[in-house]
């Protein structure tokens, strides 16, 4: 089982997609017995039973909400009518009967979290809703390199959390964000008893230098959309990765032409440029024709004609 590709499907919000996937596996192996099991009973035949997370009734309502809607918008097309079920959901845990978009339920829930304690960010984690909810925060600042420069960012170390968008649930908590970026620094996510190790390519690559640049894009070029953020942010970590050909297989993995989806279609856009420079087809390992040194001045050239494009916007 190709794990990268099984998972790939699961954070591109298709969980159902990812089941076909081990299902037609030609070798039935313990472990991918094991996973259709686990999947299944999670979101289709809706046999796992709900681990209680919190000890507090308001909370822990809250949280099952969030995650019945995960089960079933992960297998399911109709996202508006399974979002307004989880607005009706939210609405009785807050008592109200005025009608609020998903917004306004989330600014309300936003400020009950807060006078328990928690912090909580809401929103959509493309394609589907998930907030981010938490008890501790450090703060540290950081020197980051990136093409255009040196760019001080303060990081906020976020830890404890309860709930972790959707993306935890999708994997069994195999996947998860880094993190995110806002105009007043970036917020990275503590796995459970992790140690920061600033040199690591976890944190100093996909997240450190993918978020300055995010960073440095906000301040510079506010117009940019998702994908064309995350296109750029992806670049850098392709210029500064150590082993560029692992991180081209997990783009290849990731990447979907689909411009809803700001991380896959970014991956999408960085392989069809590449595939397009180098004169090659866009087929599995077409990377292992190259030395590590042509792929990155490819990548170099990308993100340079992405810089003169942008003057122009």
């Amino acid at each position: 089982m190709d794990k990268h590709k099984f998972y790939g499907k699961c954070l591109q919000g298709n969980v159902l997609e990812a089941i076909k996937y081990l299902e037609h596996r030609e070798s039935r192996t313990k472990e991918v017995t094991e996973f259709i099991d686990k999947y299944t009973k999670r979101f289709i035949t809706n046999e796992e039973e709900m681990v209680t997370i919190s000890d507090d009734p308001w909370i822990e309502a809250v949280l099952r909400a969030y995650r019945t809607y995960y089960r079933k918008a992960l297998v399911k097309k109709d996202h508006k009518k399974i979002e307004a079920n989880l607005i009706r959901s939210l609405m009785k845990i807050i008592d109200t009967d005025v009608n609020r978009n998903m917004d306004a339920v989330e600014r309300e829930l936003e400020y009950e979290f807060s006078q328990k304690g928690y912090s909580f960010v809401g929103g959509t984690s493309s394609p589907l809703r998930g907030p981010f909810i938490w008890k501790d925060t450090e703060q540290k600042t950081y020197e980051v390199e990136i093409p255009n420069g040196i760019q001080e960012v303060n990081v906020y170390f976020l830890s404890g959390f309860i709930m972790n968008s959707w993306h935890k649930y999708a994997t069994f908590g195999e996947k998860q964000l880094d993190g995110w970026t806002k105009p007043d620094g970036i917020y990275y996510i503590l796995k459970e008893n992790e140690e920061i190790d600033d040199t690591s390519i976890d944190f100093h690559i996909w997240f450190l230098k993918h978020e300055a640049q995010h960073l440095y894009d906000y301040k510079n070029y506010p117009m940019l959309n998702s994908y064309e953020l995350e296109y750029r942010a992806k670049l850098v970590e392709l210029i500064y990765h150590p082993d560029i050909k692992l991180y081209i297989k997990k783009l290849y993995h990731q990447a979907k032409d689909q411009a809803s989806l700001p991380h896959p279609y970014s991956a999408f856009m960085i392989l069809d440029k590449m595939c397009t420079k180098l004169e090659v087809n866009d087929t599995f390992g077409w990377w292992e024709s190259f030395n590590e040194t042509e792929l990155n001045q490819i990548a170099q050239k990308l993100f340079k004609a992405s810089n003169k494009i942008l003057v122009y916007k």
